[in-house]
């Protein structure tokens, strides 16, 4: 959310590599290790990133919050 006065990050997710998802065929006997060592909930899995922006999206207008103008990373 931005005005002239200031701006904010609206929304964010975590993104977890495939390795770190135990339901992936990429997944990494170790780095399953390290997730659950951070604690990550087990509903949580690797989601592609260009896909997390349209459901962040989704979310703030299912909120019937107007997202005029969106911005990210490049990544």
């Amino acid at each position: 959310m931005a005005s002239r006065h200031a701006s904010t990050a609206m929304d964010r997710r975590l993104f977890l590599p495939r390795g770190w998802d135990p339901a992936s065929p990429d997944a990494d006997p170790a780095e399953v290790a390290r997730r659950a060592a951070c604690g990550i909930p087990d509903d949580v899995g690797h989601v592609e990133k260009w896909q997390l922006a349209p459901d962040m999206l989704d979310e703030a207008l299912s909120r019937g919050i107007d997202v005029p103008l969106a911005v990210a990373d490049a990544g």
